[in-house]
């Protein structure tokens, strides 16, 4: 059975609101545990990223079998930030043992949140622009949304680049 001949509109409507309730869930989870130190906290924190990107892993999926869709520049900021938060869940979990056992500088804490806070901002643009676009029945993003994208893009990765430097090279024994 071929997805693109069968996909209604109401059937995309709907997987576009479940996808908005997982992401919207999930940046909630992560706003919640964003901080801890703790081996739940980061199991919290990493399965509130993982959210993330399945519902990243999602808008790609629908969007590409959607029958309509032209605008695969959109589906880049997707992929973008599909691979930032890839690359958080990566060095959480590498530097897991530090970080639970609070042998991280203090600039952890402050570069986590800005990685937290553009990774936010970003979901919630393409969730806007998928809720708006959710009566078309594809997912498109205005040249404004994907140049705010791009250029938060660019900054999570410069964050992330430092938070690696910083859980690689700047521990501390308690």
């Amino acid at each position: 059975m071929n997805l693109t001949n069968s996909m209604s509109p109401t059937l995309y409507q709907d997987l576009v609101y479940f996808l908005i309730a997982v992401a919207s869930a999930s940046v909630i989870i992560v706003f919640i545990t964003y901080g801890s130190k703790n081996e739940n906290g980061l199991y919290a924190l990493i399965g509130g990223y993982s959210g993330i990107m399945l519902c990243l892993v999602g808008i790609i999926m629908i969007n590409l079998s959607a029958p309509n869709f032209k605008n695969s520049s959109s589906l880049f900021s997707c992929v973008s930030l599909l691979v930032i938060v890839a690359f958080l869940i990566a060095i959480i979990s590498i530097y897991f043992d530090k970080i639970a056992t609070s042998q991280v500088s203090d600039y952890y804490n402050t570069f986590s949140f800005i990685a937290f806070l553009l990774i936010g901002v970003q979901v919630f643009i393409i969730m806007k622009s998928l809720y708006n676009s959710s009566t078309n029945s594809y997912f498109s993003l205005s040249l404004t949304q994907r140049s705010l994208l791009v250029f938060f893009s660019v900054i999570a990765y410069a964050a992330l680049i430092v938070l690696f430097i910083i859980l690689k090279l700047y521990s501390t024994q308690g």
